[in-house]
Parts: structure tokens; C-alpha cells; sequence
């Protein structure tokens, strides 16, 4: 059995935490990312929904593993 929780906030949470986090309007994708790299355990994933026309690429220290529109 997999525990899940969820934390509404406006990114007030601890950092190095988390195994994976969801972004959905949130923030531009930068300002996502670097949330992302401080709240994220090593190896935590980042689910980023974005608009169709709205670019984004990785920075260093993440990989795109899958694209799926929407």
C-alpha cells in the first residue's frame, strides 16, 4: 500500500521533502522549477501542466521524461 498526501500552499513548505510535486497555473515555469528544485527529494519528479503554446525547457538538474497535450 502507497500513502499519498497533499498539502495545499503557496510553496511554504519544507524543503527536500517531497517525492513528487504537481504545478498546474501556478507560476512561470522557471519560478516552478526553482520551487521544484528546493522542496524536491533527490530523485522526486515534477508534474508540470502548461499551455500548449507556452514554452518550457529543463533547466540542468531536471529531465524531461514525458510530453503529453492536453
Amino acid at each position: 500500500t502507497t500513502a499519498i498526501g497533499v498539502a495545499w500552499s503557496w510553496a511554504e513548505l519544507d524543503a527536500g521533502a517531497y517525492d513528487g510535486l504537481m504545478s498546474r497555473a501556478f507560476a512561470p515555469p522557471p519560478e516552478v522549477f526553482a520551487h521544484a528544485a528546493r522542496l524536491l527529494k533527490p530523485a522526486g519528479e515534477l508534474l508540470f501542466l502548461l499551455l500548449a503554446d507556452q514554452p518550457c525547457d529543463a533547466p540542468a538538474g531536471f529531465v524531461q521524461v514525458a510530453e503529453h497535450p492536453y
